[in-house]
């Protein structure tokens, strides 16, 4: 596991521009955990900037957002307000998977099992912790399913 310290957003923008550099592929899911306000809209935000011509919104009220990029789509998902299996459902969720190429980012993961994640994707967990207002820890690790 990565961990490094994020002392600003430039900072942040600098590591997502490198990371989607070297770690993205064919199928990726991006599991975005951490507290309310820590930055994970925001590192998607960059993510989109790198990789599309699009401008990002935290898709806390649609739950569910889509951007294009050059030959694949980015979904943008935030379970906030998903309680249960039926409301995943009904955001076609599981659909997502059926794309050949794309990169499908997930804020607070950590309330789905990682076990239901379809196989021969490239799983990534990043974890953003508060250390004070300019300063966040980022935590990363990857996996195929």
């Amino acid at each position: 596991m990565e961990s490094i310290k994020i002392e600003s957003l430039a900072a942040l923008k600098a590591w997502v521009q490198k990371w989607t550099v070297e770690s993205l592929g064919q199928r990726d899911i991006i599991l975005l955990e951490g507290a309310m306000g820590v930055g994970k809209s925001q590192l998607v935000q960059f993510l989109v900037e790198e990789l599309s011509e699009e401008q990002s919104c935290s898709p806390s009220y649609a739950i569910h957002n889509v951007y294009t990029a050059k030959n694949f789509n980015i979904d943008h998902l935030d379970l906030y307000r998903v309680e249960d299996e039926e409301d995943l459902e009904s955001t076609g969720f599981w659909d997502l998977f059926n794309q050949e190429k794309a990169v499908v980012c997930i804020e607070w993961a950590d309330r789905m099992d990682p076990s239901v994640y379809p196989p021969k994707w490239k799983i990534h967990q990043i974890q953003l912790e508060k250390v004070n207002n300019s300063t966040r820890q980022l935590n990363y690790n990857s996996w195929i399913s």
